[in-house]
C-alpha cells in the first residue's frame, strides 16, 4: 500500500480506477534511476540518501513526471532500506541530557551562537571525560538521519513499476464497502486463497459457481468493520487472489468529492487481462 495522499485515480461516470504507471522507456529510467540511487547509498548516512532524493525528485519534475508518482516510488524503495544504529561505545541519551542541563544552566536554555554551543559541547566533554567530536556524535545518533543503511533490497525498475500498479490498487481497496472476487484455479489454489482470507481475519462468503468460486469479502469501509487494520490484511490478500489462474475483482469504492464534501460510491473493476501491470 501507499500513503492515502499519494493515491492517484481517473473517475469516469460511475467508475473509478487508479492511474496506473505504464511499462514505458520513461518510467522505467525513472525507475532504474532512483534504484540506482539506493543502490549507491549503500554503508552511507539515511539523511545523506534523504538529500539525494531531494535533489532527484526535482529533477524529475522538471522533465515532467508527476510528484505523486515519483513519491511513490521513493516511498516503495524505501521500505527495501535495511537501517543500522551507529554502534557507539557511550550512552547519546546521557550526552543529550548533560548537553540540556548545561545549556539550561549557562544560557536559559537557548545556545544561540556556535560559540556557546562550542562552550555546551566543551564542558559536557570534560564533565563526562570524553573528547569534543564524541559529543557531537553523540547529540546526533539519536535522529533517524544519522543511522547508517546497511543494505537495499534490490528490485529491478520492471518489478518496481508492477509493484507500484499493485499498491495503488491496495490504496484503493482501502475504501471499499464490498469486494467480489470470481476465481478460476486449481482446487489446491483455490483453498490456498480462502486460507489467506481466513488467516488474515476478513469477513467473506465463498460459493462455487460452475467452475469458478465467488469469494465475497467486506471491505474496511463497510458498517461492519471500519479499522484500518482489516484495510491492511485485505490489501494482503490481493496478490494472492491475482496469483489465480483467471480472476476478475469488483468492488464499491467510497471517496469523498470536491468541492461539494459529500461521500459517493464509484465502482472498480479489473480482471486478469491486467495481470501484466501487477508484481505478483
Amino acid at each position: 500500500m501507499l500513503p492515502a495522499q499519494l493515491l492517484r485515480v481517473q473517475i469516469r461516470g460511475e467508475y473509478i480506477k487508479p492511474v496506473y504507471a505504464e511499462l514505458s522507456h520513461e518510467n522505467l529510467y525513472l525507475a532504474e534511476k532512483l534504484i540506482d540511487i539506493f543502490k549507491n547509498f549503500i554503508g552511507k548516512k539515511l539523511g545523506e540518501l534523504e538529500n539525494e532524493l531531494n535533489e532527484a525528485e526535482v529533477v524529475a519534475e522538471s522533465e515532467g513526471y508527476n510528484y505523486k508518482f515519483i513519491k511513490g516510488l521513493i516511498t516503495l524503495l524505501k521500505r527495501r532500506l535495511i537501517i543500522k544504529k551507529i554502534a557507539l561505545p557511550y550512552d547519546p541519551l546521557l550526552i543529550r541530557l548533560e548537553i540540556f542541563k548545561t545549556v539550561n544552566q549557562l544560557y536559559n536554555g537557548f545556545a544561540l551562537t556556535q560559540q556557546e554551543r562550542k562552550n555546551v559541547i566543551d564542558l559536557v566533554a570534560q564533565k563526562l571525560n570524553m573528547n569534543h567530536d564524541d559529543v557531537e556524535n553523540g547529540f546526533r545518533a539519536i535522529y533517524e538521519e544519522e543511522s547508517i543503511i546497511d543494505s537495499f533490497q534490490e528490485i529491478s525498475p520492471e518489478e518496481l513499476i508492477k509493484l507500484y500498479n499493485l499498491s495503488l490498487t491496495q490504496t484503493l481497496l482501502f475504501k471499499c464497502t464490498n469486494l467480489i472476487a470470481n476465481i478460476k484455479a486449481t482446487g489446491h489454489k483455490t483453498r490456498q486463497i480462502l486460507w489467506n482470507i481466513k488467516r488474515n481475519g476478513l469477513l467473506y462468503m465463498a460459493e462455487k459457481i460452475n467452475e469458478s468460486v465467488r469469494i465475497t469479502i467486506d471491505g474496511p469501509a463497510s458498517v461492519i468493520k471500519q479499522t484500518e487494520r482489516y484495510g491492511t490484511n485485505l490489501a494482503k490478500t490481493l496478490p494472492s487472489i491475482i496469483s489465480a489462474d483467471h480472476w476478475t475483482i469488483e468492488a464499491s469504492i467510497i471517496r469523498k468529492t470536491k468541492p461539494k464534501n459529500r461521500y459517493l460510491t464509484y465502482k472498480f473493476i479489473t480482471d486478469d487481462t491486467n495481470k501484466h501491470l501487477y508484481l505478483i
